[in-house]
């Protein structure tokens, strides 16, 4: 989903509606920040039980196979 995206989703909404985010083994918590971050596409798209992007950030290395791109992080 890109930002354009979102926000054309959230403007169906109530300004003052809640935002939340899964917690960690169950529930949800509240979106306490926004982060900008950049994510390498698809790095495991062979891997289901995994989201199918990786954050950058979280890898020692650096992975030229991979598409890196800008991405807004939510938690």
């Amino acid at each position: 989903m890109t930002i354009a995206e979102l926000i054309e989703k959230l403007k169906e909404y109530p300004q003052d509606t809640r935002v939340v985010t899964r917690g960690y083994e169950g529930g949800v918590d509240d979106v306490e920040f926004v982060k900008e971050t950049e994510i390498y596409l698809n790095f495991y798209k062979n891997c289901w039980y995994y989201g199918p992007h990786e954050d950058v950030e979280s890898k020692a290395y650096t992975y030229d196979n991979y598409e890196k791109v800008l991405a807004i992080y939510l938690k």
